[in-house]
């Protein structure tokens, strides 16, 4: 996209936002995305989910394929699903993906074999598509109500109605435009392996003998520290940039991880819990890169496409993650992915800011 096209839009985004800033309807609608947000949240499941499942499969190569078809379903229907949001409604993708993710976990809740798993794992990528994010647990009765009280603000759309011609028209621009290339192939390395990585911290936590009943303080005190990343996110962004911050970011989580694996104890837990405070300050950053190269029409698409690539990158690399910890430890599969995060750097380097 030119540089141009690029004000333009930053232009555009900017009176969009002081129109906005008074509406009464938008503020309603921000409201009810925060309480949405807010109980999409609670996981209740979330800090023993993988122990869950090892307690069923028995080995951290099997919990890692169920990552890993997850995962891979997600891949399939993240693009379409981003195109049907675009075309047909934002509201109505949101509600028919809560809904389909409150079903998934009943799959989930019978358990007991792997294919079983895989239902559950098909079906929460399909909410999780329609969502563009992760939810669970019985408290979707209540975010499903909220997110049918949203007021669907107007935006520009396509005239057609064609599903496929949207994904082939946002793959071609996101193909010609090097500043979403480079965005991409960050998010499929980057968040491929710290994907995998997060999926497994309750084995990681066990094997670092944590009491079981700390999980949930650890995993509460992570979305803690997410939260306040992403509230500082603009503001170290505009002193360091947005390419400085991202680099800073993966070369913090790299460190830390690897401090994690060198620790015994809750003093693991509490390097990893520092990492979330720097995915916060990063996620906000690689958005807002990704919606100024972006057309208001196909927003939802390109986006999607962006969560794809995450999904990919996390089905290559959890099997693997597995595979090593099966083969050795998972605290050589974590010092190990640490290792390879490194390499994010490069197309990172190259990002404009």
């Amino acid at each position: 996209m030119l540089a141009s096209q690029r004000i333009k839009l930053k232009k555009s985004a900017d009176r969009l936002f002081q129109q906005w800033n008074g509406n009464s309807t938008t503020t309603r609608n921000i409201n009810i995305a925060y309480a949405s947000s807010f109980l999409s949240g609670l996981l209740f499941f979330l800090p023993v989910w993988a122990l869950y499942l090892q307690k069923s499969l028995f080995t951290i190569e099997n919990v890692a394929i169920i990552i890993s078809v997850q995962a891979i379903a997600t891949v399939l229907f993240e693009f379409p699903t981003g195109a049907v949001g675009d075309l047909f409604g934002r509201k109505k993708t949101i509600l028919l993906g809560k809904l389909i993710t409150f079903f998934s976990v009943i799959f989930l809740y019978i358990g007991g074999n792997i294919w079983l798993f895989v239902i559950y794992a098909v079906l929460a990528s399909l909410g999780s598509a329609l969502v563009s994010g992760t939810d669970g647990a019985l408290i979707y009765d209540l975010d499903v109500l909220l997110v049918a009280l949203l007021q669907e603000p107007k935006y520009e759309k396509e005239k057609h109605r064609d599903i496929f011609r949207q994904m082939r028209d946002v793959s071609g621009e996101i193909i010609k435009n090097r500043q979403l290339v480079l965005l991409l192939v960050f998010s499929l390395m980057a968040y491929g392996i710290g994907e995998s990585l997060y999926s497994l911290y309750p084995l990681f936590f066990s094997f670092k003998e944590i009491r079981l009943e700390y999980f949930g303080y650890v995993f509460a005190a992570m979305f803690a520290l997410s939260s306040i990343g992403h509230y500082f996110s603009h503001e170290v962004s505009e002193r360091l940039g947005n390419r400085n911050t991202i680099l800073l970011t993966v070369v913090g989580t790299v460190f830390l991880i690897l401090l994690a694996t060198m620790a015994v104890g809750l003093a693991a837990a509490f390097f990893i819990v520092l990492g979330s405070l720097l995915f916060g300050l990063r996620n906000p950053i690689i958005g807002y890169l990704i919606n100024l190269e972006t057309e208001s029409k196909k927003r939802a698409t390109v986006l999607s496409a962006y969560s794809m690539a995450w999904q990919l990158g996390k089905f290559a690399c959890a099997p693997m993650i597995g595979y090593l910890a099966d083969l050795y430890t998972i605290n050589t599969a974590f010092a190990l992915s640490a290792l390879m995060m490194v390499f994010t750097m490069i197309p990172a380097l190259f990002i404009k800011e």
